[in-house]
């Protein structure tokens, strides 16, 4: 997959960091030729999101260590996509560890996990509105109210999950920090993930696939309410 970003990177000029048409590009070739790689391979409107719900949350995984890493930008972006979408749990519990550890200590403090957690809740938040813009046709008459209206809905949802972080990171800590030092050592994360799977979910295809679906049956219900 790093090599078929670069390739493609190339091809459209990009920079350190694959766009948006190279990616495009990439999962066309991985769907061809990677186990896991064909559910981005579809050429529907709401395949397209969930190639732009990858794209953003990869890009927000891999910024979670940007501003303390020296390089390697492209790689981490190929390595966090392959998590998603191709990876099994565990090579996704490591991999995640790896990238959100962003002292490099080897451990996860509550700090890094709400990073983290942030970071991809806002990604996802990122493509609510190319949803929306996708589904104009089921607004009504009055577009641009109905527009406005739905993205009301989806900022005050993105808020309240949002403000959930502290504490989800505090419950897994309260149950799985073992030696009660306040993070979590690899083992201890290794042992989160068994308990709380919800947490590598929503870091994959699946569980982007399941906010989108959710997202769609919020808006639904609040046009219906309006």
């Amino acid at each position: 997959p790093i090599g078929t970003l670069q390739d493609e990177d190339a091809k459209c000029d990009g920079g350190v960091i694959v766009g948006m048409d190279a990616f495009e590009s990439a999962c066309a070739q991985l769907a061809d030729s990677v186990d896991g790689f064909e559910i981005l391979g579809g050429n529907s409107p709401r395949d397209r999101l969930l190639r732009a719900a990858v794209y953003e949350s990869a890009s927000s995984l891999r910024n979670v260590r940007k501003a303390h890493s020296s390089g390697k930008q492209l790689e981490r972006f190929s390595r966090a996509v392959y998590a998603m979408v191709a990876a099994d749990a565990e090579q996704r519990a490591l991999f995640i560890f790896d990238l959100i550890d962003v002292n490099r200590d080897r451990r996860l403090s509550a700090g890094e996990l709400e990073q983290a957690l942030e970071a991809h809740i806002d990604a996802v938040g990122s493509v609510m509105p190319k949803l929306i813009e996708h589904n104009r046709e089921e607004l009504g008459e009055d577009v641009d109210a109905a527009i406005e209206r739905s993205l009301e809905v989806v900022r005050k949802v993105m808020e309240e999950v949002r403000k959930e972080v502290p504490l989800a990171v505090a419950q897994i800590l309260e149950e799985v920090d073992v030696d009660n030092s306040g993070d979590l050592s690899l083992r201890e994360w290794m042992n989160a993930w068994h308990n709380h799977p919800e947490v590598l979910d929503l870091m994959s295809i699946r569980g982007l696939g399941n906010m989108i679906q959710w997202a769609e049956i919020t808006l639904a219900k609040g046009n219906e309410d309006k």
